[in-house]
């Protein structure tokens, strides 16, 4: 509900500053316990996809400086290695703890796609004859692979790999996910630019564009929900869900640009947004919603989130952020076992580094008194201030800046 509220000034050496508009709603009220992945002895990190089990990989720097992929499981990092040189990269997981990805083969600087079983990281490269560089995207509950290679005349290719055997899908693009259905989502550049495409049984669909040339399928889950990326009529790449024949433009934080991340079976989405400052937050997005992560965690925590990669159907998401600081992976766990909630809250729009009183009313009559419900100094602008009672009944508040 709307509240506008007009407070003098006082005599004491306190001024008063009271927001010209100040809303009361239902919002998205999980909070979240974020916790550092680590690294494999290096400076950074990053989380790339967790599976239903909470098993999350992704890729760390070691001591020596390297990128390796790392499988986290409840405890420090393992190191997958590498096929013998220097680099690898897990992109994603299936529930049985089969992991894909890229690495460097012994001597060489070219990616191999592969896959690890749980203790051999097997070279896929094999049954890609002829290509120079391959990496695999995505894995589904049955094994299936999907990726792309490069041939020897330069040409980027999709595949499917099953059983031992790597089929060419027969265009120029390259393939992102795989679900249990085995429809399989990715970009379509045989004709230039890039189309987003939904793979059914030889059947191709494309997902159509946000008014611009290029637009990509990223992920797909077991309802056929597809979430990708599309240039708008404007230029900018804005992040989109497209289910039952329609794309929807999910938005920004405020800024100018927004990239997906995943999708779990329930149809929450996470991925990133500049907000209005231009900053790069991790965001989830709900019933038509985008909202920043940063806002559900603790704000002393330390840490600016500013990816989500994925999200489990349990409701935990990694990604990477500034932990003090570094680039490092996250995982954020839901406090206490929640689901999606209902709280009250209000946006304020105000000055960073600033404290401001939160003021609260259950019920506006003519003796009304504004109680005091707590002090923030405001991280972000604008940033979501939620009250911890979750909504049972109509309240309305109000921010005050303190001098």
């Amino acid at each position: 509900m709307n509240q506008n509220q007009n407070t003098p000034r006082t005599k004491t050496f306190v001024t008063i500053t009271i927001l010209a508009l100040v809303l009361t709603f239902q919002a998205f009220g999980q909070t979240y316990t974020v916790t550092d992945l680590g690294t494999l002895g290096g400076a950074g990190s990053t989380a790339e996809a967790i599976n239903n089990s909470g098993v999350a990989v992704g890729w760390a720097h070691t001591a020596g400086g390297s990128p390796h992929a790392f499988a986290f499981t409840n405890g420090p990092l393992k190191d997958l290695g590498t096929l013998g040189g220097l680099n690898s990269t897990a992109f994603n997981l299936n529930d049985a703890g089969q992991i894909v990805g890229f690495a460097n083969a012994t001597g060489s600087s070219a990616q191999r796609a592969f896959l690890y079983n749980g203790s051999t990281m097997l070279d896929l490269g094999a049954a890609l004859p002829g290509s120079t560089n391959s990496i695999a995207r995505s894995i589904n509950s049955s094994g299936v692979i999907v990726g792309e290679y490069h041939t020897a005349n330069g040409h980027q290719r999709p595949f499917v790999y099953t059983n031992g055997v790597a089929q060419d899908l027969g265009f120029d693009g390259f393939a992102n996910d795989i679900n249990d259905l085995g429809q399989i989502v990715g970009v379509d550049r045989s004709a230039g630019g890039g189309q987003g495409f939904i793979l059914t049984g030889g059947q191709k669909t494309y997902v159509g564009t946000l008014g611009g040339n290029d637009t990509g399928a990223h992920r797909i889950n077991n309802t056929g929900t597809v979430i990708g990326n599309s240039m708008t009529g404007g230029g900018q790449y804005h992040a989109f869900v497209y289910h039952h024949g329609t794309i929807r433009d999910l938005g920004t934080l405020g800024g100018a640009s927004s990239a997906i991340g995943g999708i779990n079976s329930q149809g929450l989405i996470v991925g990133e947004a500049r907000n209005s400052q231009g900053n790069l937050r991790a965001f989830i997005y709900r019933n038509g919603v985008m909202l920043d992560l940063n806002n559900f965690i603790p704000p002393a925590s330390g840490w600016v989130l500013t990816s989500a990669t994925a999200i489990n159907d349990s409701g935990r998401i990694v990604g990477a952020g500034q932990y003090n600081g570094q680039t490092r992976a996250f995982l954020l766990i839901p406090d206490n076992d929640l689901s999606i909630a209902l709280y009250a809250g209000l946006t304020i729009n105000g000055i960073v580094g600033r404290t401001y009183r939160i003021d609260y009313l259950d019920a506006v009559t003519p003796s009304s008194t504004w109680l005091e419900l707590t002090n923030i100094v405001l991280p972000t602008t604008p940033y979501l201030f939620l009250d911890a009672r979750p909504l049972a009944y109509q309240r309305y508040y109000r921010s005050v800046l303190l001098p």
